[in-house]
């Protein structure tokens, strides 16, 4: 809406710093610190050595992939021009979201300017190959633009790294529900009600509860990875132009509960997300993964051979320990 287009981030969403900022934090501690845990963190002195810091900025990208489409929304795709020119003119509600997996297949010089940091390095998802469900993608929004609440799919944890602009994001634990998220659908899936994240903010950021004095916020800006830790509730609203690369990632922290996700669940047909209501981010991102319950589901193929896929990404992890020990 008009009035939801016109309101402005409240300099009070911004004042909390409650997630912890490290730099030369060593794998070691990452691991028995945050991710055993599940505790978010802000890496600070990683991602600032890429050249993405000085190769993805938007006046590089314009002239480098002016004529490359990318994935805008869940499916409309847009000439990185025209979307540019969106993002100097845009004054909608909820602005569309460059929101890509395909980017190193379009742009693949752009996978030799970043590194994987050595606290995401240990990659059990690699032995599924090219059936490997979409996790890692290229993302560039517009104030106001961003992800409303959700978790990441599959029990995978997540890094962020914003290289562009600056970011607010709210978490939540895991069993404490974000207000303005309600069960919907015939799932019974969870969805914000909130249009916008703006309209979240205005109506839930002071509401005094529990989750209140739960909840962890920070702003990212460039070079910060952000990691989120399996099962958090987040969102992220984008304060300016931002362009960050995201990655879900399975280590053998989280591997029981990803394997015990798949043997539950079928996997969508490549490229397609099966759940979520949310128009302006790929349903894949959230939802990439499907219940039996919604199998026989119109123009949702019938995929078989999870077992496969557990025993595959278990063997890795097994080989991982035995050399490692």
């Amino acid at each position: 809406s008009w009035i939801g287009a016109a309101l402005q981030v409240d300099p009070r969403w911004l004042a909390v710093e409650s997630v912890d900022r490290r730099k030369n934090l060593s794998v070691d501690e990452f691991i028995s610190r945050y991710e055993t845990p599940g505790v978010p963190v802000i890496i600070t002195d990683v991602a600032s050595k890429w050249p993405a810091m000085k190769e993805w900025t938007r006046e590089q990208l314009a002239r480098k992939y002016a004529d490359k489409e990318f994935r805008v929304a869940a499916t409309v795709d847009m000439r990185l021009d025209d979307f540019l020119h969106y993002t100097e003119r845009a004054c909608d509600e909820r602005p569309l979201y460059l929101f890509d997996k395909d980017f190193c297949v379009k742009c693949p010089e752009m996978e030799g300017q970043y590194a994987v940091p050595a606290h995401f390095s240990e990659d059990l998802m690699r032995v599924l190959g090219s059936d490997r469900p979409d996790y890692r993608w290229l993302l560039f929004g517009p104030a106001r633009s961003g992800s409303n609440f959700h978790v990441d799919p599959n029990c995978n944890f997540a890094w962020n790294a914003t290289i562009q602009g600056a970011k607010k994001w709210l978490f939540y634990p895991p069993h404490v529900r974000p207000p303005g998220v309600v069960a919907c659908g015939p799932g019974g899936e969870y969805q914000q009600q909130e249009v916008s994240l703006i309209q979240w903010f205005l109506k839930h950021y002071d509401e005094d509860d529990d989750g209140r004095e739960r909840r962890l916020e920070c702003i990212s800006r460039p070079g910060d990875i952000v990691y989120v830790p399996r099962g958090w509730w987040h969102c992220v609203l984008n304060l300016e132009d931002s362009v960050a690369l995201a990655q879900n990632v399975v280590t053998e922290r989280n591997l029981l509960a990803v394997t015990d996700f798949l043997e539950d669940a079928l996997p969508c047909p490549p490229g397609r997300g099966c759940k979520g209501g949310d128009p302006d981010v790929p349903t894949s991102v959230i939802f990439p993964y499907r219940r039996p319950d919604i199998s026989d589901a119109p123009g949702i193929s019938d995929i078989s051979g999870t077992s496969g896929v557990v025993s595959g990404i278990s063997g890795v992890a097994s080989e991982d320990v035995s050399r490692a020990g």
